[in-house]
């Protein structure tokens, strides 16, 4: 997910940097959580576990365009300040 905002994005330096954050963060969370879980799995059944893995890896690229599609929401208003569409 970080390759996809550094080569797609067009944002500002600084929303790029607050993306970046929430994206390090959402990544390790996610493995730290998954993990174990597949780990426990892969004991019983590997093909679910392997699918938990799968569909948790796909959870930041989720973040990252939830994220693309609240920033798209906003926009210029007269009075200058960011306004809800």
């Amino acid at each position: 997910p970080l390759a996809v905002l550094f080569l797609t994005g067009n944002e500002s330096p600084e929303l790029r940097r607050q993306r970046l954050r929430a994206l390090l963060i959402d990544c390790t969370l996610t493995i730290v959580i998954a993990f174990p879980f597949a780990a426990w799995l892969f004991e019983r059944l590997p093909l679910y576990a392997g699918l938990l893995f799968l569909g948790m890896m796909a959870l930041p690229y989720l973040h990252l365009l939830r994220l693309r599609q609240l920033s798209v929401g906003v926009t210029a208003s007269p009075n200058g300040s960011g306004a809800e569409r």
